[in-house]
């Protein structure tokens, strides 16, 4: 087995960023909330003579954004900006939805602040403020070893993306030797928006004496929810403004982007054309929500070839493989890849479609997995030494 395999797909969910210190989905609905509530705290604390308005901006970058169409020249009551803010706190906090794309799916008038606040949550947990300079500085995310800070205990973790890095070196070497050529592109679906993922690759790819080329030569990152700019550097009264752009360039797994700014790297037909042949897929924190696995074929089988099967009498028929990391023995997540290979089988079986089957690393109840101590195990295919 090799990544380089036309019917190998690996597929990159929010949990694969966990280790980086990013949100996973569930909680990133707290976090907004949190956000709106912070803001509209620091606009309460300005003194009632506060006439400095040029540096509100900085304060309030989700106001800005939302009520002044990213404009840091716009003078806005501050009082109106914390009531706002407020009024969208307390509504958010009352809806029932589990993920925001639900929550945007039934309040369509409230995509572009949930937006905002997606990036503004994202941002601040990928930026580091320089109070002197006033510019918010974007993190490496390239150390070996990455320590978060996950409630109020502080974590390190091994950084997986240098394992995959080492992974993918190692098999174009095989591949060159067996081939004398690299016979197609490691595919990677990445429904996160940030951009940790292409971040290390483009700073750790090319840290060794053999020259590969870039990575780009070798690895396809498909984002079929769009991605976020992360320039190096951000100045605070600009934050507003960069906070709408990524707006923009973001959809909801509802969402149509056709004519939108995001259109252009939202790359939807594209992952659903890698997933269409797909024999082998491995997911990392994808947490296989029905509307995502829909969204890219993922249910969708793929019709026996009858020829083929004449010629082998059906001996070889080749089987489908998803496999998947279970950070915590989660029985939800365990039930449903089970039932999503049950319908790309062609549920109830049929003699129509190849077989799909679910292939699962744990590390039992009561154990954390993570990601690199996967990679390690072979769950992408047997590592260097």
């Amino acid at each position: 087995m090799s990544l380089f395999d036309e019917g190998t797909v690996i597929i990159v969910g929010a949990g694969a960023s966990v280790p980086f210190g990013l949100p996973t989905g569930a909680e990133l609905i707290d976090l907004i909330v949190e956000d709106f509530r912070k803001e509209a705290a620091r606009i309460s604390n300005l003194p009632a003579e506060y006439s400095n308005y040029a540096s509100i901006p900085a304060i309030a970058p989700i106001s800005y954004a939302l009520l002044c169409n990213g404009d840091s020249q716009v003078d806005v009551n501050p009082r109106l900006l914390m009531r706002q803010l407020n009024d969208a706190a307390n509504w958010l906090d009352l809806q029932t939805g589990d993920s925001i794309d639900d929550i945007i799916r039934h309040n369509p008038s409230k995509a572009l602040m949930l937006k905002v606040g997606i990036c503004h949550a994202l941002f601040h947990k990928t930026y580091e403020l320089k109070k002197q300079s006033r510019t918010y500085t974007l993190r490496t995310f390239t150390e070996r070893h990455v320590n978060i800070l996950r409630g109020s205990q502080e974590k390190q973790y091994r950084n997986w993306v240098h394992h995959f890095i080492n992974l993918v070196r190692s098999q174009i070497l095989i591949e060159k030797a067996e081939y004398s050529r690299v016979r197609s592109k490691v595919k990677v679906i990445s429904f996160n928006y940030d951009g940790i993922l292409e971040h290390i690759l483009d700073r750790k790819w090319g840290g060794i004496e053999n020259d590969l080329g870039v990575w780009s030569d070798y690895i396809e990152i498909v984002h079929p929810h769009g991605s976020l700019e992360m320039p190096e550097q951000v100045l605070d009264d600009e934050l507003a403004a960069h906070l709408l752009i990524n707006a923009k360039r973001i959809v909801v797994v509802h969402d149509d982007p056709v004519d939108s700014v995001a259109a252009e790297i939202t790359q939807r037909a594209r992952a659903r054309r890698v997933c269409e042949g797909a024999f082998r897929v491995y997911a990392i924190g994808f947490a296989f929500a029905r509307a995502n696995v829909s969204l890219i074929g993922l249910d969708k089988g793929i019709e026996v070839d009858k020829e083929e099967e004449e010629r082998s009498y059906g001996f070889d028929r080749p089987k489908r493989h998803y496999h998947y990391i279970n950070f915590n023995d989660s029985f939800g997540l365990r039930a449903r890849v089970k039932e999503l290979c049950g319908r790309a089988s062609g549920w109830p079986p049929e003699d129509d479609f190849y077989p799909v089957f679910p292939e699962e690393m744990t590390a039992g109840p009561g154990r954390l997995l993570e990601i690199s101590e996967a990679l390690i195990a072979g769950f992408l295919g047997e590592m260097p030494s």
